[in-house]
């Protein structure tokens, strides 16, 4: 059976990003996830930065109330859904 990890975020403030991926890292999120506590400003789940890439894996669900989900910021980053 395979053991479920849970990351429990207590406090979220502004620009915080839960993953941040760069100099062409790939993070994908491979779960089911959900986050409800992200309304500070300029919150993010997923970030990549100077090649890097960011994804949801097929199937999988991102719910979230932060500012912003995915991003990609320069590069050739790339935030893919």
């Amino acid at each position: 059976m395979e053991q479920l990890i849970k990351i429990e975020i207590t406090q979220f403030g502004e620009g915080a990003s839960i993953f941040y991926a760069t100099s062409n890292a790939k993070a994908v999120l491979d779960k089911d996830y959900t986050v409800t506590n992200g309304t500070a400003a300029s919150t993010s789940v997923l970030v990549a930065n100077d090649g890097a890439s960011v994804k949801i894996a097929s199937g999988k669900k991102l719910e979230t109330n932060t500012n912003v989900g995915l991003i990609a910021n320069a590069n050739g980053a790339v935030a893919e859904k």
